[in-house]
């Protein structure tokens, strides 16, 4: 027998779930250089948000991100990207984390660094993508948490049992 409150809490982890299975087939083919997997689930009105080295690349729409991606890959030879870890943050976001591989074109320098990919998704379609690059271990959480919720509007974040304590006054470990 389902309680009062669990219904939610067993509909959250369906979605989840869901979410993530989604996911999985995609980084399968994208470990294997197939970016075209996940194409059909991007939504005309995509919000892109990658960083380069020339800084912050931000693209609407399908159409400007499927050129964005061409232009990127062009400059590569062997780009993979390949997932560790999925996390649900909330009902609507994944954080997926993972490296990514190339070797350039016309450097020949071959690359590999941490990526941390967040896709968020409106009903079964996905209305924005962020692809974080992480060199040599270092990130600016506070700037890519400002560009997500400015690319994105603003993230639902779930309370943290460390906030509820600090809340209540309770001491945490």
């Amino acid at each position: 027998m389902v309680e009062r409150g669990q219904a939610s809490a067993l509909d959250w982890l369906a979605v989840a779930a869901d979410r993530i299975a989604t996911l999985r087939p995609i980084y399968e083919q994208w470990a294997r250089g197939e970016f075209a997997a996940g194409a059909q689930l991007l939504a005309p009105d995509l919000v892109h948000t990658g960083f380069v080295p020339e800084g912050r690349v931000t693209t609407h729409g399908v159409e400007e991100f499927g050129r964005w991606v061409r232009e990127f890959l062009s400059q590569w030879e062997g780009y993979r990207v390949l997932a560790d870890e999925f996390m649900q943050v909330d009902d609507d976001t994944v954080l997926v984390s993972g490296r990514q591989y190339a070797t350039g074109r016309h450097s020949g320098v071959e690359v590999e660094e941490s990526v941390f990919n967040v896709w968020v998704f409106r009903g079964e379609q996905v209305v924005g993508f962020m692809s974080i690059p992480i060199a040599n271990g270092r990130s600016k959480p506070r700037v890519y948490r400002r560009n997500l919720a400015s690319a994105y509007g603003p993230t639902r974040r779930k309370k943290r049992w460390s906030d509820r304590s600090r809340a209540s006054g309770r001491r945490t470990a």
